[in-house]
């Protein structure tokens, strides 16, 4: 039944980071009900005044670029960004393009940060060595016609495990087994779903888009060329666990964030998910 003249306040962060934020609501028959919005994400975050000021707005996560590639490029002053988003009540993210699974490890410690965003195809590579210490937000992109381009988790780590039994069987043909049921990590905590511009700001095919199920213990989120003026239209029609907005959100040099987009995009996405259904 759709609530009426819903009375609802900010949604809150729910300890444990589970996959949804919610708040409670009630109509003007005198009950209540739980609602619970998509968690957002703010990358390509540079400054931590940037970081708490969109902690503050109401992302859930607060993404720091780990590549010398990109203009908001931020690894070597990451700690710094990312205790400035954990002072807000945020979650930072470092988001990786290339590097191993020991540079990816050892960037996050360093920062004081436990989720790694796997964005580029070196870095998804590096999947089946990370440890379940750090958590994962596994990136990849769809195309115009809403199909997934980019390899899932478990094709990684199968084409990882056949390439070490390869080599194995190479060494000792006779006497080795490889151990398929060990092998390297399968588990991420979040998908997220670009398109095939990675941070370009572009969209692509929403309502083409085909989601793969089954593939991380969070849910999915939506990333690419959202901003406050349709990230609304995005969650109404897709209902992903988790949108992603960076340059939707900048200002015009695309490297700071524009507080007043931040805290609008968080809105819309608000005033989505307490309309009724």
């Amino acid at each position: 039944m759709a609530m009426q003249a819903q009375a609802w306040r900010t949604f809150s962060r729910p300890r444990g980071d589970p996959g949804r934020c919610c708040a409670s609501a009630s109509s003007t028959h005198g009950t209540s009900q739980t609602l619970c919005r998509p968690r957002v994400k703010v990358c390509g975050v540079t400054t931590p005044e940037d970081a708490r000021m969109a902690a503050e707005a109401g992302a859930d996560y607060v993404g720091m670029i780990c590549w010398r590639g990109s203009k908001r490029d931020v690894k070597e002053k990451a700690k710094e960004v990312a205790d400035a988003a954990k002072r807000g009540g945020s979650i930072p993210v470092c988001v990786f393009v290339d590097g191993t699974a020991q540079d990816i490890v050892a960037t996050c410690e360093e920062a004081g940060v436990e989720y790694a965003q796997l964005h580029g195809e070196e870095a998804r590579r590096a999947l089946p060595d990370i440890p379940t210490k750090i958590k994962v937000i596994y990136a990849i992109s769809a195309d115009e016609a809403g199909n997934v381009v980019t390899p899932l988790p478990s094709q990684v780590v199968d084409e990882y495990n056949r390439a070490k039994a390869a080599v194995q069987k190479a060494q000792n043909p006779v006497t080795t087994a490889y151990d398929w049921m060990s092998g390297g990590r399968r588990t991420v905590e979040w998908l997220l779903i670009d398109g095939v511009r990675a941070g370009s700001g572009e969209t692509f095919g929403w309502d083409k888009l085909k989601v793969p199920k089954g593939c991380s213990r969070k849910g999915w989120m939506l990333a690419g060329g959202l901003g406050p003026d349709n990230v609304g239209v995005a969650v109404a029609t897709l209902h992903p666990d988790g949108v992603d907005a960076a340059t939707g959100v900048s200002d015009q040099s695309g490297v700071c964030k524009d507080e007043s987009k931040v805290r609008a995009f968080v809105q819309a996405v608000e005033r989505t998910a307490a309309a009724p259904q």
